[in-house]
């Protein structure tokens, strides 16, 4: 275990009249005041003083006896300074080993090894936070279970998604007669379903009648959904399309005698890739690329229409003097 307070260290500071002193400094701990009965069973008050080991074994080596009248004045200054105190300097030092019961009124002292040069007791707050966070941690359960559907087009009933559609980048692009990417339900001549719908599921329990996800809870973003329950890890479902967050909807599905069934609603969003792509992204260089040199939506001219670059090496370097 860590030394309960520092080594001494020689140290310098400047006494009353701003001159430049060495002395030796000892790190004490004091403990708080706590109600005893000496040897004659008169009423006491009890107070620890903790200093680090090599302090006591240098008391016990010294044979004048000076180290140890220095460290029993300096414990009865520093117990003065904390409680407002004033003490007779008039000592003896029983033997014992200690003063009540060891168990009773152990004093907690923080590991200072890592810090500068404060020595700070543990508060029983401090004692608290050490034994939760060395009490073993319960295991979180599964995520819940996701499927993933899609509506091709208005009113038409929901298809599966195919395996792994959500991994893929956003967005998803069905480009007319080209790669379906497993959307094969929409139409050749659409990029994108009409709706998303995100299944999610939970086992239950024969005879519950407690629906978990009324204690969960389901955000939406226009790239994901992301769910919590108590006690189980974290779920994200990414999107292979671009939807709209704010009109996503959870409805509770009838639950089977197995499972219990949440469907996340989400409207794709219909919007024109070439014109509304995040400036700087990929979709916005690859739509770009597809407008072939044209004017986009602000206005701003392409490359095609700026001058033509310096044909001279000279003129398009800068090196002309």
């Amino acid at each position: 275990p860590p030394p309960p307070t520092k080594k001494k260290k020689p140290t310098k500071r400047l006494d009353n009249e701003g001159n430049e002193v060495e002395g030796v400094s000892v790190p004490v701990s004091i403990g708080p005041p706590r109600g005893c009965a000496d040897n004659k069973g008169t009423a006491s008050i009890v107070v620890d003083c903790v200093v680090n080991p090599t302090v006591l074994a240098e008391c016990v080596n010294d044979e004048t006896g000076a180290q140890r009248d220095f460290i029993c004045q300096l414990a009865l200054t520093y117990v003065e300074q904390k409680y407002k105190l004033e003490l007779d300097r008039k000592y003896k030092l029983p033997r014992m080993k200690y003063k009540g019961d060891p168990e009773e009124g152990a004093q907690y002292v923080r590991d200072s090894s890592k810090e500068a040069s404060k020595v700070a007791e543990a508060s029983p707050g401090d004692v608290h936070r050490a034994r939760k966070a060395a009490a073993p941690k319960m295991a979180l359960g599964p995520a819940p279970d996701a499927e993933l559907w899609y509506a091709p087009m208005r009113g038409a009933a929901l298809v599966r998604a195919p395996d792994g559609a959500s991994d893929d980048a956003w967005p998803v692009v069905l480009l007319p007669r080209g790669p379906r990417e497993g959307f094969d339900a929409i139409p050749a001549d659409a990029d994108r379903p009409r709706d998303l719908v995100v299944r999610l599921s939970l086992p239950r329990d024969r005879g519950s009648k407690r629906d978990p996800f009324a204690s969960g809870k389901v955000a939406a973003s226009a790239f994901a959904v992301r769910a919590v329950m108590p006690g189980r890890e974290k779920l994200v479902v990414r999107l292979p399309f671009g939807v709209e967050a704010t009109a996503a909807v959870a409805r509770h599905r009838k639950p089977s005698a197995s499972r219990w069934v949440l469907d996340v609603e989400l409207p794709v969003d219909q919007t024109d890739f070439a014109a509304a792509a995040d400036p700087g992204s990929k979709q916005a260089r690859v739509a770009r690329a597809l407008r072939g040199g044209k004017k986009d939506a602000a206005g701003k001219a392409d490359d095609a229409a700026a001058a033509p670059a310096p044909a001279a090496p000279e003129d398009r370097y800068g090196l002309r003097a």
